[in-house]
């Protein structure tokens, strides 16, 4: 798999730093298991901007900055790492 850059509609100022597009790796169960560890017990859904931001390699703080537009385009990113490659059929020799 190879990482997915993605352009930002509507950059983002954090720090001092304008952020208007980052590129998403695919993520590994540890990466998960980390975003995970960082937020509250039984508040999964505060765990994905960790975990994006962890793949993109930005602070969270970026991720939570993002309109929905832009953080859709996350989302669209991290869900096609999950679909699995299309089988090759093999011909019976």
């Amino acid at each position: 798999m190879k990482p997915k850059k993605i352009i930002f509609h509507y950059p983002v100022e954090v720090d001092g730093e304008t952020f208007s597009e980052v590129t998403m790796r695919p993520g590994k169960a540890r990466d998960r298991l980390a975003a995970q560890k960082t937020v509250p017990v039984g508040s999964p859904e505060e765990a994905e901007p960790q975990l994006f931001a962890n793949l993109c390699e930005v602070p969270v703080k970026v991720v939570e900055e993002l309109y929905d537009i832009d953080y859709n385009q996350l989302m669209e990113a991290y869900q096609s790492f999950l679909v699995p490659p299309p089988k090759t059929s093999e011909k019976p020799a």
